[in-house]
């Protein structure tokens, strides 16, 4: 039998190790396992927290049926009545002799989807209530045998699932082959998803297995190489961009080294559809001059994502609402200001808050004098007045003295930009009247 049991842990005990408290004890009763025909439980579950903020839903699938189990923990345990039994998408076999079946089952970040992987049978994706715990709707996604490892991009919007199969006839140590494919959820049919999968890895003699997206954004991947004797890798692969479509989303191999003593096996520890890490990262400001606009970028791992409203406060009492990650503004003074930016779309917990600092500096001055009439013949020499230091000159033919000869007609500009990128132009018109003549009488 392969029954799903609790057991108390005192995690303070042992000097920090833990201690089981107790024997296990059976979560879902004997009487509900013999009427659903079904005692066995696959080695696959989840975490899905509760909209209420507080609880969650363990779930779980049956061995050898389509029925889903959802537990409901709260901070009484797990009470006897809120278990919740789904039916929905393919039978998962027992596979012959002593194995269940492998697989691994993912909770997308809004709580909302659920994926599972088995060896056979490749992918689908659910349907998820975080408020009652039901599964529905199944989409098959196929993916062929030996499917172990998937997750959702952060976004919600992207798939990626690993494949293992043999390599007859190739030079892969052990006949095996992995590839990681990566679908796009936002299609509208089923099978235009089904058919969306990009190879984002192929791996020869590797065997990819769990998959676990991690607060900074990321997905990292349990990729074992099957010719290597002795320990496992210490690295984990990691995928950069998940929610970049294609290449874009940088698999990385052996991205990520786990150190000395710690090895990669083939799944990660469940964990609870996670609250988002802070997306808001820098606030990067351009050169910033009193009276001229200036561009404010914000940056962040997932920044972007439809939806994303952002609420600008400049900090001279200006505000400003925007759905994309930058924002222009001109202040009328020098000085320091308080930029404070509001992101209103985190899928779980408040609105996510960042400030930073917008370093106006004053331009630099510069007046060429009034419009000029030159006699034929004459000319008259332009200057900027006094450089302060790291301000740099440059006048309409190119040329970068603080002075300029001019005797033709025609427009005459100068450009002033200070050390901290101000600038400043001005220009004289210079026209040519003809040289009086003496005449005498």
């Amino acid at each position: 039998q392969r029954p799903l049991r609790v057991a108390e842990v005192d995690v303070l005990a042992a000097g920090g190790r833990g201690q089981v408290l107790g024997p296990a004890q059976p979560v879902v009763p004997d009487s509900l396992l013999r009427r659903l025909g079904h005692s066995d439980f696959m080695e696959v579950q989840t975490l899905v927290r509760h909209p209420n903020g507080r609880d969650y839903w363990l779930v779980t699938h049956l061995l050898d049926s389509n029925l889903f189990i959802s537990i409901h923990i709260s901070g009484l345990g797990f009470p006897r009545s809120a278990i919740v039994v789904s039916a929905a998408g393919a039978t998962r076999p027992q596979l012959p002799g002593p194995s269940d079946m492998p697989g691994m089952l993912a909770v997308a970040a809004n709580g909302r989807r659920l994926a599972l992987v088995t060896l056979v049978n490749g992918a689908e994706v659910f349907d998820f209530d975080p408020a009652t715990g039901r599964v529905s709707n199944a989409l098959r996604i196929g993916g062929g045998v030996y499917s172990a490892g998937v997750a959702f991009s952060p976004n919600n919007n992207l798939l990626y699932v690993s494949r293992q199969g043999p390599a007859f006839g190739t030079s892969c140590a052990f006949n095996a082959i992995t590839e990681v494919r990566q679908y796009d959820l936002r299609l509208a049919t089923p099978a235009a998803v089904a058919a969306s999968g990009q190879v984002i890895y192929s791996g020869c003699g590797r065997q990819v297995w769990g998959m676990q997206r991690a607060r900074d954004g990321r997905i990292y991947v349990a990729n074992n190489y099957t010719a290597t004797a002795g320990p496992p890798t210490t690295y984990l692969d990691v995928i950069r961009e998940p929610n970049v479509r294609g290449a874009g989303c940088q698999y990385t191999f052996s991205g990520f080294d786990l150190g000395v003593g710690r090895w990669v096996g083939q799944q990660f520890p469940v964990a609870p559809n996670e609250l988002p890490a802070p997306r808001l990262r820098a606030l990067q400001v351009a050169s910033a001059c009193a009276g001229q606009p200036v561009t404010l970028t914000l940056t962040g791992a997932t920044l972007g994502a439809p939806g994303d409203t952002l609420d600008w406060n400049f900090g001279d009492g200006s505000t400003l609402r925007t759905q994309v990650p930058q924002a222009t503004h001109a202040y009328a003074a020098a000085g320091t200001y308080q930029v404070v930016v509001r992101l209103r779309n985190q899928p779980l917990g408040p609105p996510e808050q960042f400030a930073g600092r917008a370093v106006v500096g004053p331009p630099p001055t510069l007046n060429l004098g009034p419009d000029l009439r030159l006699c034929a013949g004459t000319s008259r020499l332009l200057s900027v007045g006094q450089l302060p230091a790291g301000t740099t000159v440059r006048w309409h033919d190119g040329s970068t003295a603080p002075t300029h000869s001019d005797s033709a007609a025609g427009i005459y500009w100068a450009e002033l930009t200070a050390g901290t990128g101000c600038t400043v132009r001005d220009s004289v018109a210079v026209s040519s009247v003809p040289t009086p003549m003496l005449v005498a009488n």
